[in-house]
This record gives C-alpha cells, structure tokens and sequence, in this order.
C-alpha cells in the first residue's frame, strides 16, 4: 500500500478532513447564506493546513511514484 499512498499518513488525514469539511460546508450552503464568515474561515483552514503540512513534511520525502529530474537532460 505505500506505493500506492505516497506521503505521511497525517497528509493524508488532512485531504479527508478538508473533504468532509467542504461536503459539510456544502449540505448546508454556507457559502451562500453567509458568505463573508465562510471565507474568512475558509482563508483561515489554508493558511493552517499550508503551515501544518510544511511543518510535517521532511525535505527529502518521495512525493511522486516517478523520479522527478532537474531539467538538464537536453
């Protein structure tokens, strides 16, 4: 499975709760009845999630399933 998961488990868990975040948000049309406070809260959710996933990621961690190269292959 970690060929196929590729990237922490905690990123992962982020992608599920902003998921079901914008499904919630969604069902009850709170970016039509009160649009200012969503998108202050919505502003507020990815500043937060940026911030956690680039405190918890390491530098040298495998992101793709192909390497990825510099560019200097001409």
């Amino acid at each position: 499975m970690k060929t196929i998961f590729i990237g922490p488990v905690l990123h992962w868990i982020i992608i599920f709760a902003l998921v079901l975040l914008g499904w919630v948000g969604g069902s009850f049309r709170f970016h039509v009845s009160e649009f200012n406070p969503f998108i202050i809260v919505l502003i507020a959710i990815i500043v937060l999630t940026l911030i956690l996933v680039l405190k918890s990621s390491r530098p040298d961690l495998r992101v793709t399933r192909d390497p990825v190269s510099d560019g200097d292959d001409d």
